[in-house]
């Protein structure tokens, strides 16, 4: 029988301590990194993890600036350490705040683009409704409401009257309220927020933008609720 062979790898002290600094720095930055956060931004997971790298950076610097390395040696390491740290540090926090100025830049013309279309949108259905209304032939004539349900498919009371302009549409008109004289409309933004963070929207939806038309003989009125 052939015998067993055994292979022994020696690893400088040195390395293997490396190794162990690598090994370790690893497995903090993907832990750190990892953590579930409340919030949806990317941001917090980015922090925690460029906040982790920097604890082990410095603990690998202590590690490495020890003696015998002459202090001189030490010191100016220790110098040009700090000065590229606190610089990768300051540019973290500008590009943050860059990225999160365009993020709201980009929110509040999307906000205005839901605007002008609830705006441009929302009016046309009651004033289509509010001429046929008065342009009826003599003799037996019908409501408001029955005229607005004659030009919206019947429409009732939590309907969506909106006539989707492309595929996935997300935008809705919905009627909140049917009477004889008087019709009321409204329709929240898909994702543009509103002023009030807490505001109850009439989907179910928090916060968001939301305007409603009311429509009676005497014309339109229009209201911002968010």
């Amino acid at each position: 029988m052939e015998e067993e062979k055994t292979i022994i790898i020696e690893i400088r002290q040195e390395v293997a301590v490396m190794l162990l600094f690598l090994a370790a720095g690893v497995l903090l930055v993907y832990a750190a990194y990892s953590v579930p956060h409340r919030s949806p931004e990317l941001w917090p997971a980015l922090n925690a993890g460029g906040l982790a790298t920097a604890v082990y950076l410095i603990a690998l610097l202590f590690y490495i600036l020890r003696k015998p390395l002459p202090t001189k040696v030490r010191t100016i390491a220790a110098v040009i350490a700090f000065v590229v740290m606190s610089s990768t540090a300051f540019a973290w926090i500008r590009f943050q705040e860059q990225t999160r100025w365009q993020a709201d830049q980009m929110s509040r013309i999307r906000g205005l683009i839901d605007q002008g279309v609830r705006e441009s949108t929302m009016p046309r259905y009651l004033l289509v409704t509010l001429d046929s209304f008065y342009h009826q032939p003599k003799g037996k004539r019908k409501t408001l409401g029955e005229v607005f349900q004659q030009l919206n498919n019947n429409a009732v009371v939590g309907t969506n009257i909106y006539t989707p302009q492309f595929t996935n549409d997300p935008f809705k008109i919905c009627v909140r309220t049917l009477a004889a004289d008087r019709i009321v409309i409204v329709s929240a933004a898909p994702v543009s927020k509103g002023r009030d963070p807490r505001f109850n929207n009439y989907d179910g939806r928090i916060g968001m933008c939301q305007d409603q038309y009311t429509l009676t003989e005497r014309g339109i009125t229009h209201e911002s609720e968010n």
